[in-house]
C-alpha cells in the first residue's frame, strides 16, 4: 500500500496584506495591491514601512542584557496572553524590539500595525476634526490584527488625550485584540499618569518585559 502525500500549498503574497488601519485611507502609495507577488517582493515591502533606523530590527541583534529572557520566535509571540509590554530607560532597545515583533508577525502574514503614541493621537485627532488622516479612532479599536503602540505615556497630558489611551485599551482589552506597548513609564507610572484601572489592565493583560541596558544611542 502506497501513501499519497499531499504538497503544501505555497504560501500566496499579495500588497494587501501590507500593514494599514484603514485601507481605504492608507494606500501605501501601492497600485495593484491585489496582485500577486513573491515572498521576497512581498517582505521587502514590509521592510519599506519600517523607519531606517529600524530596518535591520531582529532580536539577535538586541543590545546585551536587554535581550534577556526575551521572546525570540514567533510561538513565542502568539503565546502572549492578549499582548506584551516592553518598559525601560529611554535608548535601552524597547522601540527595537517592538519591530523586531512587527517585522517577525509580517513576515509571516499575521498582521500587525506599529505606530508611535504622538502619530496615533494625532491621526485620531484629525479624524474627529475631519483633517486629512489614515485612520480613526473607531479604526484603531476595531483593528483586528495585533497592534503595537510606541512610547506610551510619552505626550503631555490632557484629558482629552488621557480620554482617548484609556478608551483604546479599553476596548482591545474587552474585545481580546492583540495589542503590544513600549514605554519609558513603569506600570506604576502609569497608573499615576492615567490611572489604576489601565494599569492593572496593561499588568493583567500584557506579558512585561523590563529592559535594563543604559542608552546605546548617546
Amino acid at each position: 500500500m502506497t501513501t499519497t502525500r499531499i504538497k503544501a500549498e505555497p504560501a500566496k503574497y499579495n500588497l494587501s496584506m501590507l500593514p494599514s488601519l484603514n485601507k481605504e485611507k492608507d494606500i501605501l502609495g501601492y497600485e495593484m495591491l491585489n496582485e500577486e507577488v513573491s515572498e521576497k517582493e512581498y517582505k521587502t515591502a514590509i521592510v519599506a514601512t519600517i523607519p531606517d533606523e529600524y530596518k535591520k530590527a531582529k532580536f539577535s541583534n538586541l543590545f546585551e542584557g536587554a535581550q534577556t529572557g526575551l521572546l525570540r520566535t514567533i510561538n513565542e509571540v502568539e503565546s502572549f496572553k492578549l499582548g506584551f509590554y516592553f518598559t525601560g530607560a529611554p535608548g535601552a532597545g524597547k522601540t527595537y524590539a517592538g519591530w523586531s515583533v512587527y517585522k517577525l508577525l509580517n513576515f509571516s502574514t499575521i498582521p500587525c500595525y506599529m505606530i508611535d503614541c504622538d502619530t496615533l493621537l494625532d491621526n485620531i485627532q484629525n479624524a474627529n476634526f475631519n483633517r486629512p488622516s489614515l485612520f480613526t479612532l473607531e479604526d484603531v479599536e476595531n483593528y483586528k490584527g495585533f497592534l503595537i503602540i510606541d512610547d506610551l505615556g510619552a505626550r503631555g497630558e490632557t484629558a482629552w488625550t488621557n480620554n482617548v489611551i484609556r478608551r483604546i485599551i479599553s476596548r482591545r482589552f474587552d474585545w481580546h485584540r492583540k495589542t503590544g506597548f513600549t514605554s519609558n513609564l513603569s506600570i506604576k507610572e502609569i497608573s499615576e499618569k492615567f490611572d489604576d484601572r489601565i494599569a492593572s489592565r496593561i499588568a493583567g493583560f500584557c506579558d512585561i518585559y523590563t529592559f535594563m541596558s543604559n542608552d546605546k544611542r548617546i
